[in-house]
């Protein structure tokens, strides 16, 4: 890679690392509040799916979590911890997608239905997020930001 065109990379890193710390707090606020909604349910008793869907969900905040502060502190740790997140995410979503294609068809009230289809819309749209984060996080230019960043072994 030319010289030239490094300090390019390292200025569309350093935007796609803020890009992506933003893309990462709407993701802690929405698994926060699940893991809140997971655990508050345990008062009735615990289900193996909440028992799940609230220790997979405070995983995906603790990594999102820890990982922005990383990528943050330019640290190649966050950038992998920020994906691990993000495809957590994914999967929790994907399976929330598919709990609800089945609970749609089992449902015969059109209303309910109609509330199920509505909810099918939101969760899809969430896969947005989770996606636009994997594809700042894993650029090029975030790799060449984050390794202009990371003291070697000489300077530390």
């Amino acid at each position: 890679m030319s010289e030239e065109r490094s300090p390019e990379l390292r200025k569309q890193g350093a935007f796609l690392a803020v890009l992506t710390v933003l893309l990462v707090i709407p993701g802690l606020l929405a698994h926060g509040a699940w893991v809140v909604a997971s655990f508050e349910a345990w008062e009735h008793g615990v289900e193996l799916s909440e028992l799940l869907g609230g220790v997979g969900n405070a995983l995906i905040v603790a990594a999102l979590g820890a990982g922005a502060v990383l990528l943050t502190l330019r640290r190649p740790a966050g950038r992998w911890m920020v994906v691990a997140g993000a495809v957590g995410a994914l999967v929790v979503i994907v399976v929330e997608i598919v709990h609800l294609l089945v609970l749609i068809a089992h449902t015969e009230d059109g209303d309910t239905k109609g509330f199920l289809e509505m909810g099918l819309l939101f969760v899809c749209a969430a896969l947005l997020g989770p996606i636009l984060t994997l594809m700042c996080t894993l650029t090029a230019s975030m790799g060449a930001w984050l390794r202009r960043g990371s003291p070697g072994p000489s300077e530390q």
